[in-house]
């Protein structure tokens, strides 16, 4: 009975190992994409816009492999100006992405194009664990910039997005301030005040002639 017993669990286990997926097969490590936007400078003004000189105002877009395993195929990099911001005409996006070489991010170049307001930029070549995807958006701040981004709370949100290679989608949204026209970029700065400093006294000191302590 015991024996019979025994069969059956083995049997059992042996069912249940079929139907089940090994967890090998589940632990096996794969990309995942994370991504972020960052504004340059952290306030735009209305009315300028990316020149020769390339001090801004741009985007920069950064994306990397936190997986544990390399991209795979085509990657699509997006990102979606708001109203007020367009590219920069005649600065196209660019970047760069894969291994790091003499301190560059990357040794591929991005495919980028721009249709109105939205900027998409593919790779074709494998992105490894801990590699990233750098691209550059030049903008163009509108005149009306700073009117569309006071009737959103001050701000204006440029949507960014990274999909493909293997990995799921991953998004953020980085919100910018803008302001007029001639309004300065950067906030007040000043020194905070002094600490009150105590009134200086002289150390007490013993008189042997008065035979009394004295302090001033």
């Amino acid at each position: 009975m015991r024996r019979r017993a025994t069969m059956f669990l083995a049997v059992a286990v042996a069912a249940i190992a079929v139907l089940v997926p090994g967890t090998a097969s589940a632990a096996t490590p794969g990309p995942a994409w994370t991504i972020a936007a960052v504004p340059y400078p952290s306030t735009f003004e209305a009315g300028s816009a990316y020149d020769s000189t390339k001090v801004g105002p741009p985007y920069l877009i950064q994306a990397y492999n936190a997986g544990g395993a390399a991209t795979s195929g085509t990657f699509t990099l997006t990102a979606n100006l708001p109203a007020g911001l367009l590219p920069a005409p005649g600065f196209p996006p660019h970047g760069l992405y894969g291994p790091q070489e003499n301190e560059t991010v990357g040794i591929h170049a991005l495919s980028c194009t721009t249709l109105v307001r939205k900027v998409t930029c593919t790779g074709t070549e494998p992105v490894g664990p801990g590699e990233g995807v750098s691209a550059i958006v030049p903008v163009e701040v509108q005149a009306n910039a700073a009117t569309k981004a006071a009737e959103a709370g001050g701000f204006l949100t440029d949507p960014v997005a990274i999909e493909g290679g293997g990995a799921a989608a991953a998004q953020s949204a980085q919100p910018t301030r803008v302001v007029a026209h001639g309004a300065p970029t950067t906030g007040p700065f000043g020194f905070l005040p002094a600490p009150r400093r105590r009134p200086s006294r002289t150390p007490c000191c013993w008189s042997s002639t008065a035979r009394s302590t004295r302090c001033t």
